[in-house]
């Protein structure tokens, strides 16, 4: 849902992800329990940025959709949407993110995307040492 406010300079709405409340087992997780959990979030709008002493516009890091991590004590209110509803959204200056969760490599096949295949043969000693020898 499209929010209907900006951020302004280098602050950033997250939406706080939402922690399981059973295992795969069946097992009831407390409420206690999930505090940890939900610290992290994603990014679903983001300001221009900050200023410099010169009024040089620095841009802020992350993006919209970028998984995040944050300070527990961030402020929580209630955005209202289009369609006269309300959803909770924690605003958060950049300085405040703990964290951005990596991007996953592309792989096929257990390679790097991109990466080619080597000519070279690698076999290991019985110490567990590789040893390269050029493919004949």
């Amino acid at each position: 849902m499209p929010i209907p406010f900006q951020p302004l300079g280098n602050r950033i709405f997250v939406r706080r992800a939402v922690a399981p409340t059973t295992t795969a087992g069946g097992l009831h997780i407390p409420e206690t329990a999930l505090r940890a959990a939900t610290d992290r979030g994603v990014v679903v709008a983001v300001g221009p940025g900050g200023r410099d002493n010169t009024g040089r516009l620095i841009r802020v890091s992350v993006a919209v959709g970028d998984t995040v991590l944050f300070n527990r004590q961030a402020i929580e209110f209630d955005m209202p949407v289009e369609g006269g509803g309300s959803e909770k959204l924690v605003l958060v200056q950049e300085h405040e993110i703990l964290g951005v969760a990596a991007a996953k490599p592309a792989t096929k096949r257990g390679r790097p995307a991109g990466a080619r295949q080597s000519s070279n043969v690698v076999a290991g000693d019985i110490a567990g040492r590789d040893i390269v020898k050029k493919a004949s």
